[in-house]
């Protein structure tokens, strides 16, 4: 895995996990945009649609596992 999948694959999990966590929309924006290791998704972060952050929250909510090894 190069630095470029690396990095998107802690972006990927950090936003898993911050959906899953039940927060308001604009607080799991928050949360991505303010860590550091997030920082070269910061304009991609920005560009999301809060309602698109909502409704990806409830399909992780009802649809997501985490695999155990991870």
């Amino acid at each position: 895995m190069d630095r470029d999948e690396e990095a998107l694959a802690r972006f990927q999990s950090a936003l898993l996990l911050l959906l899953k966590e039940d927060l308001p929309e604009d607080a799991v924006r928050e949360r991505l945009e303010n860590e550091p290791e997030l920082e070269p998704f910061r304009a991609e972060v920005r560009a999301i649609d809060s309602r698109a952050l909502g409704i990806a929250a409830r399909i992780v909510k009802k649809w997501a596992r985490r695999d155990p090894k991870h």
